[in-house]
């Protein structure tokens, strides 16, 4: 992942992204944390999920290729531990971590073979990593493909498919145990691509369009621009709310996976 694009966007980004309370919980429940253990964020960003978890008890450390992002986060969580670094190479030794997790970020990096390798390297045998993510087969059911296709469908390339990412996960050494479906709600706080679901008027809002990822790298705004306008007349019109139902689905918007080290450690992860 090239960071830039974070680097330029940090105080804004900071603003729209903010830990809600039910990811957190959701997070906290599936890293199920035992005292004395200590965990890692890999693609922490700004730091507020790391921090949320750090305020329920979790002794955990966030990193992050963007300086920027590391510097807002250590500004503002000055107590914690932050550091500058890819997945694909972590700046740790082996073992240090009881387990680690990554939201929204794994469609990022140069490598997820490198980078899952790396967070079990880093990991104890009895290590756990919790990855929250979308799925190209719940993203074809976002209403937003019905505005911004070119869009969308560019975020879709993005993304590992389920299999595939299962794949990785195996050749890595690490063997998913747990999938578990989120629906974003009308309360959603913090302000990730589809969460505007319930509230089509959030991607009317610069801010709020900067601070995600697929629009803010988005090099042609004529799309964004006539997207919006469609919007704003199925809106007006009342037509949006077909649109709606079009989309309606029971795949969840996105996934938390759940992953564990498998035994006996893989050859190649050793080395």
């Amino acid at each position: 992942m090239n960071p830039t694009y974070y680097d330029q966007i940090g105080e804004g980004y900071d603003r729209t992204r903010t830990a809600a309370p039910d990811l957190t919980q959701r997070l906290l429940t599936h890293l199920a944390p035992q005292d004395g253990d200590r965990f890692i964020d890999v693609g922490s960003g700004t730091g507020n999920y790391t921090a949320a978890l750090h305020a329920q008890g979790v002794d955990i450390l966030g990193i992050d290729p963007s300086e920027e992002m590391i510097r807002l986060a250590a500004k503002k969580y000055g107590e914690m531990e932050w550091r500058s670094g890819r997945a694909e190479a972590l700046p740790f030794e082996d073992h240090a971590f009881d387990g680690a997790l990554t939201t929204l970020t794994i469609h990022l990096w140069d490598s997820l073979i490198k980078g899952f390798g790396e967070i079990h390297r880093v990991g104890k045998d009895t290590g756990r990593l919790v990855i929250f993510t979308a799925m190209p087969h719940q993203m074809e059911h976002y209403w937003l493909n019905e505005y911004f296709p070119e869009i969308m469908q560019h975020y879709m390339n993005l993304m590992p498919g389920y299999a595939s990412l299962q794949a990785t996960l195996d050749a890595t050494g690490w063997q998913l145990k747990s999938v578990d479906k989120y629906f974003v709600s009308e309360e959603l706080s913090d302000l990730f691509l589809y969460s505007g679901k319930h509230r089509p008027e959030l991607y009317f809002e610069q801010g709020f369009r900067s601070g995600i990822f697929v629009f803010g790298t988005h090099h042609n705004p004529e799309n964004v621009e006539n997207g919006l306008a469609k919007l704003r007349t199925d809106i007006d019109s009342g037509a949006f709310e077909k649109v709606q139902e079009k989309y309606e689905n029971n795949q969840g918007d996105y996934l938390f996976l759940v992953a564990e080290k498998k035994k006996p450690t893989p050859s190649w992860v050793k080395g």
